[in-house]
């Protein structure tokens, strides 16, 4: 989703770049050099999967804390 609008779809059966271990949660890349350069503003982990409804609410609700 891109401001609330479905950009693709896919049904996933495993997470590239997110992984647990004895360190804990690592989000944002699958192992060094490839890891995320950059701020995540807004996280959010479901145990499954959402609607567009769902979705759609979710970014209604935040999108003023980014200026949209």
């Amino acid at each position: 989703y891109i401001n609330g609008v479905s950009r693709s779809v896919t049904n996933q059966t495993s997470m590239s770049g997110i992984s647990f271990s004895q360190n804990g949660l690592s989000i944002g890349g699958i192992s060094n050099p490839y890891y995320l350069n950059g701020n995540i503003s807004l996280f959010r982990m479901y145990n499954r999967g959402l609607s567009s409804t769902e979705v759609y609410n979710n970014y209604i609700a935040d999108k003023g804390r980014f200026g949209l």
